[in-house]
């Protein structure tokens, strides 16, 4: 059986003829505001302040779960919706029926008009919503107060134009002495009584009316109301009944504020309300101005949205129009629904059937008006369209997950999250600051496990908020476990779960696929060829769908090609994908993934380093060889993406199985166009215990000989050890394994250790020996670089002409051996060579071919090695200032990662060029400051820049 309800006196309702028993005041006031929603749905939160406003107790959402739960015993468990997060309630109303009657006097005859108002007022049955407490029933009580005055006065129009003057007279005196300043009801007043032969008193309440503006705001009757006082006092022809007959009614629609409540902690997005409000603020009347908010879930779209909406209020006093249009759920609001409920609100009570013909009335009745239309929760272009005003006078404030790009004329404002110091403060407004400040690290922790999401530091601050004994370390580490995330951002009906499958639950087939295995790496960022290689597709193909997914707010696109996904969204696919497609989805996809960076090194070192066997060593790991067009292409590729690569690794030494020696040459390649510094010494730390741990000691030498390599510089590694140790572990586990390659390549790391420490006899049995395993395991480029480096070995003992003769022997090999191409080592340590031989000239040739090749290449220790030395050679020549240039570049280039030992060594060569200056005070700080790094490294280059540094002059 139908049920009914009234709410234009104290809140009652009817199964047929029985009435229901809707319990306590506040339990009523839950129902009075589903009921006012007209179907939309209510959430928990928006019933808290409905009930308390800012005064709710700790166990509001279980008290409103309550009240809804009594609801449905009373009602029926059908009759109260569950909606996603909240509620809805739909049933007839006599508030719809009085709107609807109200709606379809507008435009009638007056006879007809009146008798539908007469109909709508007996609806009535004393002060609506009585009984019920707090703010928001006593806003609703005004507006429905405001519509019920509007229908007495366009009933009081139609008696006026129906000749019925005298019977106005007695109802219309007494409305105006209960609102005196009431322009409008005063005018009819004035009217009736004129009409009736009472001109005086016309006259009278016109003074009356004056004197009451005057003394309650301070202002004057409106000029409608003096120019009828003046045709009164004219006995002006234009006021008679005959002229006014046959004119239909006049029914004032009802002003809506629908705006919901300001968030009182609102914190951030300055620069955001600033742009969107002075936007507003300065359009005026000209255009119809659109502001299109986007952002993924839980971002904070609505809430900016209702932060600028009431900060321009005041700029619309035609009202203010608020619908959740439920984009994001399942069930998305029909447009024309929503024009329904639009219009509704607008007091429109019949409405058409059709789309096209609601939009139309819709536009109609905003014609002319100043309203603020807050469309909240869009799906798309296609539900937002109809739902905009055609009047320049009125504004639109929408959200939606997905960027509407193509709603014409919007502006745009794409929301990320917020900053850490944004979050923080966001954290400590709900919280409470004390809170905070006592744990301001842990409070960092926090808000970065939060995702900087607001929503899911909102839902960590309530947690914390109903756990007083809790600390935010210990919320801290109950979310440092990434499964088990999201399952604890949780707190009453608020979840960031439920908030992120609304939008997945949307995605077709291959985007939701995309989404998942996008998730995949724990790289910050994706190229569009990574995100193929994930999805096994081709580029162009992968690049749609990630765009797509940038456009639903599901993926960011910090440049064209670019793409990095929210650390919690990647929580959330991540679990979509072990429960959709198991452990061996994941597996496949880090391995493909994988694939591809070593297709792309086995192309780089084609390139970047001629002749190098791990190109085809990795090549035929990958089973193909990324090719690239020169070596700043190569550069290009290797910046973007150094780092995804590096993350790779180490996300496929944790699967089960997976090859660590394979995983080493792949680090050695990239170790051989890039110095990356600590992440790469960190992803080399967690390979050797892997392979430690599973007693792959092939793999552990191959890793020891890297450690070494970059720690050259006289550091230690987390180890504890020095280039030396791990060179002679190198030498050791190789050897027991027979891995020649591997040991010829740590006896030339012993051998440059050696060289470092000036005992160049060492050095040399060294590099022979490894010359004698570099042949042997058929390491031709190997054997090269170690016959170069008996060169600088040979210089360093003055065997000057056997020197020259290995290092251009050396030169030559590479040539031969990278097909006419070198790597910007070969030319470098001939050019070493030759100016340590005095060949200057000769020697800045080769060396600014190896400065030209690093540059190209975009390697920066080696860009910064070779500055070094064309300084060194360039104060030889007697062109100090040229060499100061050169060495402060190099010492720039090489404080980014920091390389200690090669800041010293361009340290010395601006003292060096400083001394020859004359600026010797300058050059005494700058030898000083290298002495003390070589001293700190235990290197003999101590002892020659301590003999420059002698050799200045006492002052000056």
């Amino acid at each position: 059986m139908d049920m009914r309800f009234e709410l234009l006196g104290p809140v009652r309702g009817w199964r047929g003829d029985t009435e229901l028993d809707l319990g306590s005041p506040q339990q009523r006031l839950t129902l009075a505001a589903l009921l006012l929603a007209e179907g939309r749905m209510l959430s928990v939160q928006q019933l808290v302040d409905v009930l308390w406003a800012d005064a709710a107790p700790r166990t509001a959402a279980n008290t409103v779960r309550n009240y809804v739960s009594r609801l449905r015993g009373v009602l029926g468990q059908a009759a109260v919706r569950s909606m996603r997060s909240g509620y809805s309630c739909t049933a007839a109303l006599d508030v719809r029926e009085f709107a609807a009657l109200v709606s379809g006097a507008r435009n009638a005859p007056p006879a007809e008009a009146r008798d539908l108002l007469e109909r709508a007022l007996r609806l009535w049955r004393g002060e609506p919503l009585s009984g019920l407490p707090g703010a928001w029933a006593q806003a609703q009580r005004s507006r429905l107060v405001e519509m019920r005055l509007s229908a007495f006065e366009a009933r009081a129009e139609c008696d006026l134009a129906l000749g019925r003057h005298q019977e106005s007279v007695a109802e219309l005196t007494s409305l105006v002495s209960r609102h005196p300043a009431r322009e409008r009801l005063c005018r009819l007043l004035m009217l009736a009584l004129y009409r009736s032969g009472r001109q005086a008193e016309a006259i009278g309440l016109f003074a009356d009316t004056r004197r009451s503006l005057a003394e309650a705001f301070g202002v004057d009757p409106s000029p409608d109301l003096a120019r009828l006082y003046q045709q009164i006092i004219t006995g002006d022809p234009a006021l008679n009944a005959e002229e006014t007959a046959a004119e239909p009614a006049a029914v004032t629609l009802p002003v809506p504020r629908q705006l919901p409540l300001d968030v009182a902690d609102f914190t951030g997005r300055a620069a955001e309300v600033e742009k969107m409000v002075g936007s507003l603020r300065s359009g005026g009347a000209r255009t119809l101005l659109i502001w299109a908010v986007s952002g993924q879930g839980g971002v904070g779209k609505t809430t900016l949205a209702l932060r600028v909406a009431h900060a321009v209020k005041d700029l619309f006093p035609d009202g203010q129009l608020f619908v959740d249009l439920q984009g994001a759920g399942p069930d998305p609001m029909p447009p024309a629904t929503a024009l329904g409920v639009l219009m509704r609100s607008l007091g429109q009570g019949d409405l058409p059937d059709g789309l096209a013909e609601r939009a139309a009335l819709y536009r109609s009745l905003l014609a002319d008006r100043r309203v603020l239309v807050v469309l909240d929760n869009a799906r798309d272009v296609a539900q937002l369209t109809p739902l905009l005003p055609g009047s320049a006078g009125c504004a639109v404030l929408a959200t939606s997950r997905a960027k509407p790009s193509s709603l014409d004329g919007a502006l745009q404002m794409g929301l990320d999250v917020l900053s850490a110091d944004e979050s923080i403060r966001l954290l400590a407004a709900i919280l409470g600051q004390e809170r905070v400040a006592a744990e301001p690290d842990s409070a960092l922790e926090l808000v970065t496990a939060c995702g900087f999401l607001p929503l899911a530091i909102r839902i960590a601050a309530a947690r914390l908020a109903t756990r007083p004994t809790w600390t935010l370390a210990q919320l801290t580490a109950r979310l440092a476990d990434e499964r088990r995330r999201l399952a604890r951002l949780r707190v009453g009906d608020l979840a960031v779960e439920v908030s992120f499958s609304l939008s997945y639950e949307q995605l077709r087939p291959e985007l939701a696929r995309a989404f998942r295995l996008l998730a995949v790496p724990d790289a910050a960022e994706l190229t569009a060829a990574m995100a193929a290689r994930l999805l096994d597709l081709a580029e162009s193909e992968a690049e749609e769908l990630g765009e797509e997914l940038v456009d639903l707010s599901l993926l960011q696109s910090p440049a064209i090609g670019r793409y990095r996904q929210h650390d919690l969204l990647k929580c959330f696919a991540r679990a979509r994908l072990e429960e959709e497609e198991g452990d061996g989805a994941t597996r496949a996809a880090l391995l493909r993934l994988h694939r591809y960076f070593e297709a792309g090194m086995a192309g780089a070192l084609r390139l970047g380093s001629p002749g190098n066997p791990l190109a085809d060593r990795l090549e035929q790991q990958a089973g193909e060889a990324i090719g690239f067009e020169d070596l700043s292409d190569v550069g290009g590729w290797l910046d973007d993406t150094s780092d995804s690569l590096l993350s790779c690794v180490s996300q496929v030494i944790e699967l089960p199985g997976s090859d660590l020696y394979e995983l080493a040459r792949l680090m050695n390649a990239l170790g051989e166009l890039r110095t990356l510094g600590r992440p790469y010494v960190e992803r080399l730390r967690r390979l050797l215990a892997a392979a430690t741990g599973r007693g792959d000691r092939a793999a552990e030498g191959y890793v020891h000989l890297m450690l070494g390599l970059e720690h050259m510089d006289g550091s230690r590694s987390p180890l504890g050890l020095d280039a030396d140790e791990h060179g002679r572990l190198a030498v050791e586990l190789a050897g027991a394994v027979g891995d020649l390659g591997v040991q010829a390549y740590a006896w030339a790391l012993l051998g440059y250790q050696a060289g470092f420490r000036h005992d160049n006899a060492a050095a040399a049995e060294c590099f022979e020996r490894g010359m004698t395993l570099a042949g042997a395991a058929g390491e031709r480029r190997l054997e090269a670089a170690m016959l170069a480096r008996m060169g600088t070995t040979w210089s360093a003992m003055g065997r000057t002409e056997a020197a020259l003769a290995a290092a251009r022997r050396a030169f030559d090999l590479q040539i031969e051996i990278g097909d006419g191409k070198v790597e910007p080592i070969t030319p470098y340590i001939l050019g070493f060579v030759l100016a340590r031989a005095g060949e200057h000239e000769e020697a800045l040739e080769h060396l600014e071919a190896a400065l030209g090749l690093a540059t190209a290449l975009g390697y920066l220790f080696w860009t910064a090695t070779a500055q070094i030395a064309i300084a060194r050679v360039r104060t030889g020549l007697g062109r100090p200032e040229e060499a100061l240039t050169y060495a402060e570049a190099g010492l720039a280039g090489l404080a980014t990662y920091p390389n200690e030992r090669g800041m010293a060594e361009a340290l010395t060569e601006i003292g060096r060029a400083l001394s020859a200056l004359g600026r010797h005070g300058r050059a005494r700080a700058a030898l000083t400051s290298a002495v003390e790094i070589f001293e700190r490294l235990g290197v003999a280059d101590a002892y020659d820049t301590g003999r420059l540094l002698d050799a200045l002059p006492a002052r000056g």
